[in-house]
């Protein structure tokens, strides 16, 4: 379990969907519970980090693509097919989708999204013969009400399901067919959790470099919870230059280092795809060797 964290704007999403991008070309699927954007955009978004990989000359952005919906669908369907055609496969529920699928409010729920999740992974092993790989839900700050709770108590319920389905996600068993011969599902993932740091936490950022202990959403639970931490930290104007911070989780100790990961962002750009990340070799062997 992975937590993606940073204030607004700091290119949670973005970072995310980089991940994602890599996961599909390495043959994961990956299924992605967007609950700010909407599925198009969210493929438009990746269809522009692709055709930067596959030509950075020819690149589209995610404006232009959807100006390519409205204009050209064939056009943009051939786009389209350059994700479709990537070695893993691709979920994308929206809360438009859910809502949908119960025709009416969609009420986050272990039950209910078990049940989500199932078909997700129904799909995955009937149409490529394995199940999910990677889950992303951006941003966990949308489910503003968990069962009949709200608040902290509704985050930190969120938070303790998505850990426990990393460990055991989606089992799903066909009841029409031998159990010895169809049984899949419930193993674990990679999860991605994104969130936004408190209010206070955005302001202490802004004002020391670095975001304070215990700021994730409204509750420390996901920083109880999580494996690995990924903080990122945009100062406007300051070498435009996004601060990645990673941290193991409570049982490690805390990496006392910054890593500086350049980020292209123009307007109306999703960014550039991620290359190296930067670190300081002298300072990480001197660590290292302390450690």
């Amino acid at each position: 379990l992975t937590v993606i964290a940073g204030f607004t704007k700091c290119c949670k999403t973005t970072l995310t969907l980089n991940i994602i991008l890599k996961a599909l070309n390495e043959g994961k699927n990956v299924c992605l519970l967007s609950l700010e954007m909407t599925k198009r955009s969210v493929l438009n978004a990746l269809v522009s980090l692709l055709t930067y990989e596959i030509d950075p000359e020819a690149s589209l952005t995610r404006d232009e693509l959807d100006e390519l919906y409205h204009l050209d669908r064939n056009w943009y369907d051939k786009k389209l097919n350059l994700l479709k055609s990537l070695p893993g496969s691709l979920i994308v529920l929206s809360e438009k989708e859910l809502e949908e699928s119960v025709k009416g409010t969609f009420r986050y729920s272990e039950e209910n999204l078990n049940r989500v999740f199932e078909n997700a992974n129904k799909y995955f092993v009937d149409t490529t013969g394995k199940e999910a790989e990677v889950v992303a839900v951006d941003n966990i700050n949308c489910i503003k009400k968990w069962e009949n709770t709200t608040s902290e108590s509704g985050y930190t319920q969120a938070s303790n399901y998505f850990r426990k389905i990393s460990l055991n996600f989606a089992p799903y068993v066909d009841c029409d067919a031998d159990l010895s011969e169809k049984q899949y599902g419930g193993k674990p993932v990679i999860m991605l959790l994104v969130s936004q740091v408190n209010r206070t936490g955005g302001q202490q950022a802004l004002e020391w470099g670095h975001y304070p202990p215990s700021c994730i959403a409204e509750t420390v639970s996901m920083e109880r919870d999580c494996t690995a931490l990924i903080s990122i930290l945009v100062q406007p104007f300051v070498n435009d230059i996004a601060r990645i911070k990673l941290e193991l989780s409570r049982f490690s100790s805390v990496m006392e280092m910054s890593v500086d990961c350049p980020l292209n962002l123009p307007y109306a750009k999703v960014g550039l795809p991620l290359g190296e990340i930067n670190i300081d070799k002298e300072l990480y062997e001197s660590l290292k060797e302390g450690c």
